[in-house]
C-alpha cells in the first residue's frame, strides 16, 4: 500500500543518471530514495497536552539536474486544503524548522502532501526526498519524533500499527489523514499483546481532513487495527510523558 521513505544522503554519482529515472519503484526494494509524490501524515505547530509546543521540521532535497516546483498541500482538522509552491533548484536542499509556520504561516495540525508531477508543468523526472520530524523543547532539552513519510496511494484495507503503550510513563494516540472527499469512519481496534481486544476508537474524519485522538485504555504492549471506510493514511504514535519524544508507527496494510 505504501512505501516508507528513508532519508539517504549517499547521492554521489546520482545526478547524471536521474534524468532517466522512472516514476515508480518497480524493481527497487526497501529503500525509496526519491519520488514525485510524498505524504507526511502528521505535521504540527500546536501546543500539546503537557503545554509543550510541537513543531514540524521538514527537509526537502532535490537530487536531480532540474529546477522545478514542489506543490505542498496542507490538510487540516477541518479538511481545509492550503497550497504553496516551493521552487527547488538542482541539487538544492531546504530545511524548515517550523514548516507550518514558515511555509503556511499557520498553526494547528494535519497532514501535508508534496507533489511535483501531477501539477502544471510537472514531470516524472522531478523527483525529490523528504525527511520529517515533530519536535519540542522541555526543561532539559530538545526532543523529537521522526515521522515516516509515505509514497503510494491510500487504501481502505485493514492496516496495523504494532507497539503501542499506555501507562504512567507513556501515552499513545491514533490518527488518520483522510485521502477522500467523503467523511471517513475509521474504526481503530486496540489489542493487547495476547490478541485480546482492549478498546475500540472510532474516528469520524471529515472530507480531506486529519484527526488524531488518544487511546483511552492502559496496556503495556499492544497493536492497533485500522478499518477505514474510505482511503486513508493511518498511524499510531507513542509519546514519553516526561520528555515528549515519541515513536511514530505508520499503519501497515495486511491482505491475507
Amino acid at each position: 500500500m505504501r512505501t516508507i521513505m528513508i532519508w539517504v544522503l549517499a547521492f554521489a554519482g546520482l545526478l547524471p543518471r536521474v534524468a532517466a529515472a522512472k516514476d515508480v519503484a518497480s524493481d527497487r526494494n526497501a529503500i525509496e530514495v526519491a519520488s514525485t509524490s510524498v505524504v507526511v501524515p502528521s505535521v504540527a505547530n500546536v501546543t500539546g497536552l503537557t503545554g509543550s509546543v510541537f513543531r514540524s521540521r521538514i527537509s526537502l532535497f532535490n537530487p536531480t539536474a532540474f529546477t522545478y516546483p514542489i506543490q505542498a498541500t496542507f490538510q487540516d482538522i477541518s479538511g481545509n486544503m492550503s497550497k504553496v509552491n516551493i521552487t527547488m533548484a538542482a541539487g538544492q536542499m531546504r530545511v524548515y524548522d517550523n514548516f507550518l509556520g514558515d511555509v503556511f504561516s499557520t498553526t494547528g495540525a494535519g497532514g501535508v502532501r508534496f507533489e511535483s508531477r501531477l501539477i502544471t508543468g510537472g514531470s516524472p523526472n522531478f523527483q525529490f526526498v523528504v525527511n520529517a520530524e515533530v519536535w519540542t523543547v522541555v526543561s532539559n532539552g530538545r526532543y523529537g519524533t521522526s515521522v515516516a513519510v509515505l509514497t503510494g496511494g491510500a487504501s481502505t484495507s485493514d492496516a496495523f500499527s504494532a507497539g503501542v503503550r499506555v501507562d504512567s510513563d507513556f501515552r499513545s494516540n491514533v490518527g488518520c489523514l483522510n485521502d477522500s472527499g467523503n467523511t471517513n469512519m475509521v474504526v481503530a481496534d486496540v489489542f493487547d499483546g495476547s490478541n485480546n481486544l482492549v478498546t475500540t476508537v472510532t474516528l469520524s474524519v471529515p472530507p480531506n481532513a486529519w484527526l488524531q485522538t488518544a487511546i483511552p485504555a492502559n496496556l503495556s504492549a499492544g497493536y492497533v487495527r485500522f478499518r477505514p471506510s474510505h482511503p486513508a493514511y493511518c498511524f499510531a504514535v507513542v509519546v514519553n510523558n516526561t520528555t515528549n519524544d515519541g515513536h511514530f508507527i505508520p499503519a501497515s496494510e495486511f491482505m491475507p
